[in-house]
């Protein structure tokens, strides 16, 4: 992640947030980062509504101040515009659930964002924090597919041009064989926000 962040913050003079699921963790992340230099604030529930507001100005008006911003899913998640300078979101912790990730991403990724964001999410394999995700992901399936099948279904319905139906089977990840279900859909141009990248 240092990597990472030395190249936006340094190199191409870009902010980030941080996003963390434990104290501890936010804690770890921000002394690592103001002992490796890094120009760095955590927003935490000890800090006074001043406090707060003073970090988040430093954030979102002043382009070479508070370049990293470490925050909880728990705490912060929710009602922040951090868009303005931020458009880099690492995932140092494991979001609870799949809603949570997205209102997390979406302090950076909302009207008024004029570049593409990124989200990087940092994983140790065989550790507590896969299990955590795994978990998450395993409980964001269910609503995955409802959603799926609802556009789908009023995809192929549709008689507009620019949308096609095929079949493919997917299966450990690689594609197995064509056959009737394959989904191709041509989105306008601009729909008012750029896309997010995931890495």
């Amino acid at each position: 992640m240092l990597g990472v962040l030395r190249t936006l913050t340094w190199f191409k003079k870009e902010k980030s947030i941080i996003w963390t699921q434990f104290p501890g963790e936010e804690l770890y992340v921000l002394a690592t980062l103001q002992e490796a230099g890094f120009d760095a604030e955590m927003i935490h529930s000890g800090l006074t509504a001043r406090e707060r507001a003073d970090i988040i100005t430093r954030f979102t008006e002043k382009p070479k101040e508070c370049m990293i911003l470490v925050m909880s899913f728990q705490l912060n998640s929710t009602g922040l515009n951090l868009q303005r300078f931020c458009r880099n979101v690492h995932f140092f912790g494991v979001p609870l659930s799949r809603a949570q990730g997205e209102q997390a991403v979406g302090r950076s990724w909302r009207l008024g964002q004029e570049k593409v964001v990124h989200v990087f999410e940092y994983r140790i394999l065989s550790t507590f924090q896969v299990a955590l995700n795994n978990r998450s992901s395993n409980k964001a399936l269910p609503g995955l597919m409802v959603e799926l099948s609802g556009s789908l279904a009023s995809i192929l319905d549709s008689e507009e041009e620019g949308v096609s139906a095929l079949k493919v089977v997917v299966r450990n990840g690689k594609f197995l064989r064509p056959s009737l279900f394959y989904l191709k859909v041509w989105l306008p141009k601009t729909l008012g926000m750029p896309k997010s990248k995931i890495h």
